[in-house]
């Protein structure tokens, strides 16, 4: 990946609409602290709203999220975590599996964990395309 390049999409792609700017403020903030998010949950509306974004623009970063963990585009990828006594990350297929049974099992226990949706979250990391991205972003 190429940061120019993915700059220059990205304008293309949201030019003249009110999400070019958000999308923008994401990634110059996701960029600047590369070495301190790697491997790390981000909480995309605290990094945003540290970065001057408002309650009232919720959609507009919906949207964002939705774009950057595109595979086309590749700066985020998804990450399922259980939080019951401790934290443990999950599938994409663990999780649709519990979805499809109505239980998920714990990944050590192997305890039943009937209503899992209250204990699963989804947080985002950075892809390793973006971590290792050559070039800049103005």
């Amino acid at each position: 990946m190429n940061l120019n390049d993915l700059m220059t999409r990205i304008h293309n792609d949201w030019e003249d609409t009110e999400v070019l700017p958000v999308i923008n403020r994401v990634l110059r903030s996701l960029n600047n602290r590369k070495e301190y998010l790697e491997g790390t949950p981000i909480n995309l509306r605290e990094l945003c709203t540290n970065g001057g974004l408002n309650n009232n623009e919720n959609e507009l970063m919906l949207k964002a999220t939705n774009y950057l963990v595109h595979p086309s585009i590749h700066v985020l990828n998804l990450r399922y975590e259980l939080y019951a006594n401790g934290l443990y990350e999950l599938t994409a297929d663990e999780v649709y599996e519990a979805q499809q049974m109505g239980v998920l099992c714990h990944p050590v226990t192997g305890r039943e964990i009937p209503y899992f949706e209250n204990e699963v979250k989804i947080s985002f990391v950075l892809s390793n395309d973006f971590i290792n991205a050559e070039g800049a972003i103005n």
